[in-house]
This record gives C-alpha cells, structure tokens and sequence, in this order.
C-alpha cells in the first residue's frame, strides 16, 4: 500500500514539475496542456501598422498616407488597437481599428 502511495506522489510531484518547467512561454503565446504533452500556441496576429493605415485611408476616397497626421498603436480594455486621425479636404477623420483583425471601432468625422 505504501508503495502506490509513493508510486502516486511521485507521479503527482512530477505532473507539478512539468507544469512548472513549461510555464516559461514567450510573451504573446498560449500553452495548452493535453495529456502528458504541453503545445503553445500563438498569440492572436497583429495586422499591423501598414494594413491598419490602408484600412483607414480606405474610407478616405483620395486621401494618402500624406494626410494621416497622427497614428499610433494603444492598449484599450486589455485589447491592442490602431488610433489616429486623417485630415483631408478640410475634413477631420478620426479612428480606431482593432489590431487582431483590423475591424473599424470607431469612425468620427469633424467637417470644417
């Protein structure tokens, strides 16, 4: 009896072990335990601030990169997402997009 108690600490010792050991993933991955191996898995991709800008110009009919005159990437909530403002023809853009798959938030425009 005492030596399936043994065998059984031992097991769960060593279980604890793994889940210790495998702890250290990069930042921005998951791991996922399943069964005796642990797989990590990749964060949700960014698409970046190239596509985020495309994105938003896109809604600007003849407006460049040229007219963008702030961008920049922020933290809201716990999610990452793309603000700026684009300002074309006397017209003021101002936008959010979110970063994990390039959906528009939020769209003000402030006409002169």
């Amino acid at each position: 009896m005492i030596k399936k108690f043994t065998a059984f600490a031992a097991g769960i010792i060593m279980m604890f072990s793994l889940v210790a050991c495998s702890s250290g993933a990069d930042e921005g991955q998951t791991q996922i335990e399943t069964g005796a191996s642990v797989e990590t898995t990749a964060a949700p991709e960014d698409i970046g601030e190239a596509k985020a800008r495309a994105i938003a110009l896109e809604r600007v009919p003849g407006a460049t990169d040229n007219d963008i005159i702030s961008f920049e990437k922020d933290i809201d909530d716990g999610y990452a997402e793309y603000e700026g403002e684009i300002f074309y023809d006397g017209t003021e853009y101002e936008f959010e997009i979110s970063a994990s798959d390039g959906s528009i938030l939020s769209w003000e425009i402030d006409r002169d």
